[in-house]
């Protein structure tokens, strides 16, 4: 999930200069996905860094053998306008980097749990489907 939330918010394929002469192509007057020009659509370019340096992760453990998590998120104090991105505004679509690359990246991830939970995932996916 890390690797795929650091590759979702790091395009440098375009600058500012260029999003604004391809016409603004996050605008809401181009549709809900705007005017895609990545797959998927909510992926983030990378401009001044400071919402990709935002970003943290960090595991916190449970006080039972079947309680664990894995946090992922931007520290909104660096990155304010990473709501914004994420959520969307009036005039730009929302692009939910955070949100999306969990449910993209699902299959992966509940492959990983049950690996580490081994003759316990039952409950792993017990919990998986509480959590949806």
């Amino acid at each position: 999930m890390d690797k795929a939330v650091k590759k979702n918010t790091s395009l440098t394929d375009h600058t500012l200069r260029q999003l604004a002469d391809m016409g603004h192509p996050y605008a809401k007057k181009w549709g809900p996905a705007g005017r895609q020009i990545h797959s998927p659509y909510y992926q983030v370019h990378k401009q001044s860094g400071s919402l990709f340096s935002a970003l943290y992760f960090h595991d916190i453990e449970g006080a039972g053998i079947y309680s664990f998590a894995h946090v992922v998120g931007v520290n909104l104090a660096i990155a304010p306008h990473a709501l914004y991105v994420h959520e969307g505004t009036d005039v730009m679509i929302p692009r939910p980097f955070l949100r999306a690359t969990l449910r993209d990246n699902y299959p992966k991830i509940q492959s990983k749990i049950f690996k580490v939970m081994g003759a316990r995932r039952t409950w792993a996916a017990i919990a998986m489907r509480m959590a949806k």
